[in-house]
């Protein structure tokens, strides 16, 4: 049966949780640690270390939290990757050993170049000078030289085997350079992976979706405070409605003995806009008229959300109509309060 490199979508997820956990886990318990040293000493090291330590794992966890997709569909793209090339190139003959002449049999599969290049691993069971990497087309891989980093001098490589260590030896064959690898190769107990705690998984992942780091935090703290202070600068307005700038007008206008109020004609844009009209039961010409108008609508709504709007007022024959304008935008609302506090001071 073919290898198959892709797993299901949770087998991902329940490899990088088990990874965040396990890095969260040791931050907290150094945070545990010394949150039981500080409350001993009381010293500001201590404090400060605690400190360190809270920050840490808030900010690990959230920038967990953020590129767990990305990293999910980078592992998964990987792995399909690996099993596209198995089904695009098939295993090559067996080859015969180079030192043996024994038949050799496929052990598994190698992959270069960000998993983008096949290579096949054959042995014939004799040990590690007894195997073979063949690329899909079957000519065999051969490692490139190297070279001493001091002298540029050819280097020649070995290898021994002492109890559970192979130690791998590079010697520089011009001058003195050397270079030892040490790999263990001590029998490792398979441990049983297993599942992941739902408690740890909602502690150090799910509960760190959507927050913020602590600069992030900061950061909109000082923007609501310059918010907030913009606010408190501004002076206070009058918000009203249409119905109530319609009480409020009738009373200042019936008083300087203007009638029948009306509005019509309400349009919604970025403001509230309405016509409205009214009547002069006096003996003022036009002109006189309109001045008075104004200067009373004008200064009653000055404190309010709502203005007179141009082209002014026009009368003819002692019947007056314009325009109004609501509003209720911030930045509309804004501009209103700082004409307010320019008149005042």
């Amino acid at each position: 049966m073919r290898k198959k490199y892709r797993k299901s979508d949770q087998y991902y997820i329940d490899q990088h949780d088990r990874m965040t956990i396990e890095s969260l886990k040791k931050i907290d318990l150094s945070l545990a640690a010394a949150q039981k040293k500080l409350a001993k000493t009381k010293s500001e090291e201590d404090l400060s270390t605690v400190m360190q330590l809270r920050l840490k794992f808030l900010d690990n966890g959230v920038i967990s939290s953020r590129i767990k997709r990305e990293t999910l569909q980078r592992w998964i793209s990987r792995d399909e990757r690996k099993d596209d090339l198995i089904a695009r190139y098939p295993v090559p003959p067996e080859p015969y050993c180079n030192r043996c002449r024994k038949l050799m049999a496929f052990e598994d599969y190698d992959f270069t170049d960000e998993d983008t290049m096949i290579r096949f691993f054959f042995s014939c069971g004799k040990g590690k000078r007894h195997n073979k990497l063949l690329y899909a087309d079957g000519r065999e891989y051969r490692p490139p030289a190297k070279y001493c980093p001091y002298c540029n001098g050819e280097i020649k490589s070995t290898t021994s085997k002492e109890a559970y260590k192979i130690i791998c030896l590079d010697s520089c064959m011009t001058c003195t350079w050397t270079s030892e690898m040490v790999l263990d190769v001590s029998p490792q107990k398979k441990q049983r992976i297993k599942p992941v705690d739902e408690a740890e998984r909602k502690k150090y992942c799910t509960d760190f979706v959507g927050r913020q780091t602590f600069l992030e935090d900061l950061k909109r703290i000082a923007e609501m405070s310059k918010y907030i202070d913009i606010k408190q600068k501004l002076e206070p307005i009058e918000k009203l409605k249409l119905p109530q700038v319609e009480e409020r007008l009738k009373k200042v206008i019936e008083a300087k003995k203007y009638n029948k109020l009306q509005f019509s004609e309400v349009k919604v844009t970025g403001h509230l806009s309405v016509q409205f009209s009214v009547e002069d039961h006096t003996d003022r010409d036009s002109e006189k008229s309109i001045k008075a108008l104004k200067k009373i609508m004008t200064d009653e709504l000055f404190p309010t959300n709502w203005r007179l709007s141009p082209p002014t007022i026009s009368c003819r024959l002692g019947f007056l109509t314009g325009q109004l304008k609501g509003f209720d935008l911030e930045e509309d609302l804004k501009r209103i309060s700082e004409e307010i506090k320019a008149k005042k001071t």
